[in-house]
């Protein structure tokens, strides 16, 4: 994601700039029809906590947990949902993240 490496490369101004159009895409589509919107939705939270935008942040991280979890629901079977919500990267940064925040236990 542009955001991100706009982010990592010190081009703060334009990086908030990918990550405000990145978030209204995830936001008109709820994420359907996204290659992966959880990733998307985790970089765009690293870009805005990154920034200092710390009320969006947690609002985009609470966006992406809601997704994470909707999905997790969707997995009939017990071992599966436990690798994706573990060994998918994102997922297990953003369930991290929001534990650390006290979001989730």
């Amino acid at each position: 994601m542009l955001a991100l490496a706009n982010t990592r490369l010190g081009q703060l101004a334009q990086a908030g700039q990918w990550a405000d159009l990145a978030l209204q895409i995830l936001d008109t589509t709820g994420g359907e029809g996204l290659e992966n919107p959880i990733q998307d939705y985790w970089f765009c939270y690293q870009v805005l906590a990154g920034l200092g935008q710390d009320e969006r942040s947690r609002q985009v991280l609470g966006n992406a947990l809601r997704l994470v979890q909707r999905n997790a629901e969707r997995m009939i079977e017990a071992q599966m949902r436990q690798s994706y919500l573990e060994n998918v990267p994102a997922c297990r940064e953003i369930l991290g993240e929001a534990r650390r925040l006290g979001m989730i236990s």
